[in-house]
């Protein structure tokens, strides 16, 4: 019935003439990630590029909630929407749905609480920043466990991309034992007009669920290392920060080989295997305020396979429940097609310490050639260094080399920097040919989905808006 009322409408609507018929396409089709402050507005939106008429809906976290318009407006972020993930779809006559996805994350404003940690000592030291923007200086008053806070430090700052002034007040409390780094802080800040509180709760407890949220590869010396970045999963609270003062000393880590099909279908799995690695958590950061890095290279994770991990850490009060699932794909070389290259894979041209050096001898070509997919993102992004940018490599925005050239050898004339390339399609081929040598043949190309980032300031304007890798 949905799809005849649709069908009803677009032939009982105007129509201009020059309007483009066909499946709906988003203004800005690129997924978004929506960097905001707690207690501030924000709009999520789908526009569309043609009036024709369409029936949409919008999910929160896979649910689908009641709203019918193109743009979404939460009026007041707090921490409980925090890693929250929209999405809306929109289906015409003509075809759909088309998806677009938002994921929302919440910056500590204006009350931010950092936790030092000395392991000679075995003790914590507590840093308290309360701020806010304005014309003129605020009253603030720092608390711990209702007692008021003497002794902090007052700094004024003028940030001119905002036209306004920053007030923020500093308070340093430690050497002190977790027992009495424990509590609830609070900073209230008040002007002629009205009082606002913000409260940060740190707490021992067993480690909340961690989350997985990507993974990176980097060269060191004469091997390739993964790593990949974890957090912890917050409490729901919509009026306080939660803080866990306890360290992380263990990861077990249970992974597994998946397969997929051209389609990035998931058709087949192995058995799961079982590590348990020491780990050292960084002293500045708490456990669900950073992402952490941990070290798989101890795993020997094999070239050209997609693996399944998930981990559960330890602290001294105990083990936390175990993450959700996450996707890795491992490196690939150069020549393997890669079905769906989710959150990233990194091409290599050839296994580091395995250089054929008949290349290099015999002055034979090397030559390779693949194609990367991302069937859930709008494109695919290519970062590289101006070293891979001199050599003999070309990107389709398309499955082979009949699509058109999206780059070839150089980017620009600036060969000291990064590079970054995107496609307009879910496909990028990529293709290189070159006489050997040591060096020449040997590359190393970062792929992941095409997304978009967009930050707002205190004031609700989006101060900045671009696609990232």
């Amino acid at each position: 019935m949905r799809n005849e009322s649709v069908c009803s409408n677009l032939f009982t609507s105007d129509i201009s003439f020059h309007t483009k018929l066909g499946p709906p396409k988003f203004v800005q089709k690129d997924d978004e990630t929506i960097y905001v402050y707690a207690g501030r507005k924000f709009a999520l939106d789908c526009f569309l590029k043609y009036k024709i008429p369409f029936e949409i809906k919008w999910f929160r976290n896979r649910k689908q909630i009641k709203h019918k318009n193109q743009t979404f407006l939460i009026d007041h972020a707090t921490y409980e929407d925090n890693n929250t993930i929209y999405e809306c779809q929109i289906k015409n006559m003509f075809g759909g749905p088309v998806k677009k996805e938002f994921v929302v994350m919440i910056r500590d404003y204006p009350l931010f609480v950092n936790i030092f940690y000395d392991s000679n000592l075995n003790m914590y030291s507590i840093g308290i920043s309360c701020s806010a923007f304005g014309k003129q200086k605020p009253n603030f008053v720092l608390e711990k466990d209702g007692h008021t806070l003497h002794g902090f430090n007052e700094t004024t700052e003028f940030i001119k991309e905002l036209n306004q002034t920053l007030f923020r007040v500093n308070h340093f409390y430690g050497m002190v034992s977790s027992v009495n780094a424990t509590g609830l802080y609070t900073c209230k800040i008040s002007d002629t007009l009205k009082v606002e509180t913000f409260h940060a709760d740190i707490i021992e407890a067993i480690p909340p669920k961690p989350q997985i949220v990507s993974h990176e590869f980097f060269r060191f010396l004469e091997k390739y290392e993964f790593n990949i970045l974890f957090t912890g999963i917050l409490p729901i609270s919509k009026n306080r920060q939660v803080r866990y003062i306890n360290r992380i000393k263990e990861v077990k880590i249970e992974m597994k080989e998946v397969q997929y099909n051209a389609f990035g279908e998931e058709i087949n799995s192995s058995k799961v295997i079982e590590f348990t690695l020491p780990y050292e958590q960084r002293k500045a950061y708490t456990y669900e305020e950073d992402n952490h890095p941990l070290n798989l290279f101890d795993l020997k994770l094999k070239y050209n396979i997609i693996y399944k991990i998930r981990i559960t850490v330890r602290s001294d009060r105990g083990w936390s429940e175990f993450s959700d699932w996450y996707t890795l794909p491992s490196m690939f070389l150069c020549g393997t097609d890669v079905p769906e290259i989710f959150n990233g894979v990194s091409l290599l041209s050839f296994k580091l310490r395995e250089k054929n050096l008949k290349y290099f001898w015999a002055r034979e070509k090397f030559k390779c050639a693949s194609l990367l997919t991302s069937n859930n993102y709008n494109g695919v992004c290519a970062q590289f260094n101006y070293r891979t940018c001199m050599k003999n490599i070309t990107f389709y925005d398309g499955v082979n080399e009949n699509a058109p050239v999206i780059a070839k050898n150089c980017i620009g004339d600036d060969h000291f920097r990064d590079m970054e390339i995107c496609s307009s399609t879910k496909n990028i081929f990529v293709t290189f040919e070159d006489y050997g040598s040591f060096d020449a043949a040997e590359f190393n190309i970062k792929f992941c989905p095409k997304k978009n980032k967009k930050v707002y300031s205190p004031f609700d304007k989006v101060l900045a808006s671009e696609t990232y890798c």
